[in-house]
């Protein structure tokens, strides 16, 4: 049903069927590694930080998989998304970005745009829109 998160193991082939009255969309990853050293995240990972926002759908050794909401004009503490990562918006977004050292940024995503982040990023941040933005964050333990 729409928002679940599926875990399928490394291997074996299989066909995918529609057999609903209507399209889907979905977000489907393969790994390239195996999992990495297990994983100790910070007061400051957002899922901590910032519960009211981030909400963890799914977590095992190899990924966690992280959706964050914000409401029109709702803001964040800072933050540190410490993993690798996926960031896929699942609606727009526009949103300013404090960094640590007070510097601002202004951010705009399209609508299903997908993001990677190779690094740690730290920021608080605040929906500049008057609509929602959901996102989804695809966080890598390797």
């Amino acid at each position: 049903k729409a928002g679940d998160v599926r875990w399928d193991p490394a291997g074996g082939m299989h066909t995918s069927e529609n057999t609903g009255a209507g399209s889907y969309r979905i977000i489907e990853v393969e790994l390239k590694q195996p999992s990495g050293k297990p994983v100790t995240f910070s007061p400051l990972d957002p899922v901590s930080a910032d519960p009211r926002h981030y909400k963890v759908l799914f977590d095992n050794p190899q990924v966690r998989i992280v959706r964050a909401r914000y409401g029109p004009g709702e803001s964040a503490p800072m933050h540190e998304h410490a993993l690798k990562r996926l960031t896929v918006n699942l609606s727009a977004q526009k949103v300013r970005l404090t960094l640590p050292n007070g510097e601002k940024r202004e951010l705009s995503r399209k609508a299903e745009e997908v993001v990677w982040s190779a690094g740690p990023a730290s920021h608080s941040e605040v929906n500049l829109d008057k609509e929602a933005f959901e996102v989804i964050l695809i966080e890598l333990k390797q």
